[in-house]
């Protein structure tokens, strides 16, 4: 790892702003004015070459090439204000890794860090292949062919069949050969002999480089197809260890006695747990899975020499795996994912709409989910079984809900879902009529949004909502305007002014006599808040006002109150009249009641 900077740059004031700038970020800068003074000083450190360019450097392929000669451990970039496309080109085709635009920038730090972290994964790997050849070279020419068979994954039959040896002359060059690497097992050795690049002895009865090309011709074997240039197809091929170590998923190889042969990184990672697997019976590391799907579909797999795909809970690792099981001729290969996190998910899913529906089903609201484009809704058992509907015979259709709503309403509420449908209102709300399982009308009301839109049309694909039982509340707001009609009347013979007091909201609404009574400017019957009646109210007489409404609130009595409006000189005495409007269930909600303007104090 290094943080050292090597700045090239002619120009004094710019050298200096860079210098500064990369100070200041954590990084030990070192100035040079021309290529000429770096090369007269290259250090031993390593570092990278940040070198600076203009459109009329020529000579800047060269360049590059000169400090990459000299000091091969130091990675190039370019740092200029206008470098044209065809000279960035030839500095990249020369060997610097990146150009970046002057000033200095976030661009410059993340072109750095690339390069600090492209250079320790090259050391690191440079440093494991000289290992691995001065291993190898200590191999015989028949000991390096028996490792070879083993990089293509054969076993010690076919290797002798392939070599045209004993199976026994195998194994014993097999054994000195795991002496001579210094390796504990033939998967060692295998990982050893990938580092340093050798390729995988061909054989067309097994899984090699040569089984991964594709069929071109069926009448030629892969080691009789060449390439263009007439080199040999398969030494154009990946082997297959590079690819098993490339891919994203977690492998691992079994023999034919279901011991492990073979881990790629990602499944080391997985399931290892530190320990070394290699050689170990599958079960004998993993016994709880013997009680697991897995034992019986593998068991399956290489009985029936077929492939097989499953999901299974591993008890000893606690994990889901998606586990797809393929049989080779040395036993099985084994491609797995980890789904844990995504059944957590699905389990904390699960959860979060069971919590969901038990709070709606004990609110009496119910949840719905609409597929637009289907035509498809599901609602939640519990609102269906409040309407008195068996969720298991209810068609699962907009047009069966469609067929259910009162036909005065219908189009009302068609024409609000094609709003919100079309993204002119949000959130959809809607109260309307459903007939019930017992063939009488229900007041409903409607919320939701669309939550899902197709991504070029902007069409709603998905919308999901709840809904309301509000026929009760309907039902108040009945009585209560048929208390205000025979309140009108009353009014109509008296000269009293009418008011609805709604205890939740807070609001009255008042008759256009109670609020010419009162000074309140506002239109009839619309709601006003309690504050502006408190305003309208001589603060005098407000607290007996206030707590003989309390009062009748308390005892659910009638309500008395005697007080003066404030702000005229001569100011009107008011005696205001009410009694609550009885709930059928919970809290009252409603107070209605008259006003009656006195000539004089009571």
């Amino acid at each position: 790892m290094f943080s050292v900077v090597h700045i090239i740059q002619e120009a004094e004031g710019l050298r200096a702003q860079t210098s500064y700038y990369l100070s200041k970020q954590g990084y030990s800068p070192r100035p040079y004015s021309t290529v000429t003074e770096f090369l007269d000083t290259v250090p031993a450190a390593p570092g990278c070459v940040l070198l600076g360019a203009g459109p009329e450097l020529s000579d800047l392929g060269e360049q590059i090439a000169t400090i990459g000669a000299r000091s091969p451990r130091s990675p190039v970039i370019i740092l200029s204000h206008s470098l044209p496309a065809p000279l960035a080109f030839a500095a990249v085709k020369a060997g610097a890794i990146d150009c970046v635009e002057a000033p200095c920038g976030a661009d410059l730090i993340v072109a750095l860090e690339k390069a600090r972290l492209g250079h320790a994964d090259s050391r690191e790997n440079l440093a494991l292949r000289q290992v691995a050849l001065a291993r190898l070279a200590r191999l015989s020419q028949r000991e390096r062919q028996v490792l070879q068979g083993l990089v293509g994954g054969m076993t010690n039959k076919q290797i002798a069949r392939r070599l045209e040896l004993s199976p026994r002359t195998v194994e014993m060059h097999s054994a000195h050969m795991l002496s001579q690497l210094e390796a504990r097992n033939s998967a060692a050795a295998v990982r050893l002999a990938t580092t340093a690049g050798i390729p995988p002895l061909c054989d067309a009865d097994q899984i090699g480089a040569s089984a991964l090309a594709p069929a071109y011709s069926p009448n030629q074997s892969a080691r009789q197809r060449r390439t263009r240039q007439g080199t040999p197809f398969e030494a154009t091929l990946p082997s297959v260890i590079d690819v098993l170590e490339g891919t994203t998923d977690c492998v691992f190889l079994l023999d034919r006695d279901e011991r492990f042969t073979y881990f790629n990184r990602a499944a080391i990672e997985a399931i290892a747990d530190q320990r070394d697997l290699t050689g170990l019976n599958l079960w004998d590391a993993f016994p709880a899975a013997r009680q697991t799907i897995a034992f019986a579909q593998m068991r399956e797999a290489a009985r029936e020499r077929r492939p097989v795909r499953f999901e299974f809970y591993e008890p000893d690792l606690a994990k889901w795996f998606d586990v797809s099981v393929r049989p080779i001729p040395s036993g099985l290969q084994v491609f797995f994912r980890d789904l844990t996190q995504t059944r957590m998910a699905l389990i904390a899913l699960r959860q979060s709409e069971e919590r969901l529906r038990l709070a709606l089903e004990a609110s009496g609201d119910g949840a719905w989910d609409f597929d637009v484009s289907s035509g498809r809704i599901e609602m939640s058992p519990g609102y269906l079984r409040n309407l008195g509907y068996d969720h298991r015979a209810v068609p699962s259709t907009f047009e069966w809900v469609k067929s259910r709503i009162h036909p005065e309403d219908l189009p009302g509420l068609e024409r609000l879902l094609a709003q919100h449908l079309l993204g002119t209102s949000d959130p959809y709300c809607a109260e309307y009529r459903v007939l019930d399982g017992q063939d009488q009308w229900r007041w409903n009301l409607d919320r939701g949004r669309v939550v899902d839109r197709d991504a070029e049309t902007g069409e709603a694909r998905r919308m999901v909502g709840t809904g309301t039982d509000i026929t009760e509340l309907k039902l108040q707001r009945l009585r209560a305007e048929e208390a205000f009609e025979r309140l009108n009347l009353a009014q109509a013979g008296a000269g009293a002014g009418l008011w609805d007091y709604d205890l939740a909201e807070r609001t009255l609404r008042l008759c256009a006599r109670s609020l010419s009574m009162h000074g309140i400017a506002a239109a009839p019957f619309v709601p006003v808040s309690e504050r502006r009646w408190e305003d309208s109210v001589n603060p005098e007489d407000l607290p007996a006002a206030r707590k003989a409404l309390e009062d009748a609130i308390a005892t659910g009595g009638m309500f008395r109150a005697s007080y003066r409006t404030r702000g005229d000189a001569d100011p009107r005495w008011i005696l205001g009249l009410g009694r609550i409007v009885p709930p059928s269930c919970g809290q009252p909600r409603r107070f209605v009641g008259i006003n009656l303007q006195l000539s004089a104090m009571p």
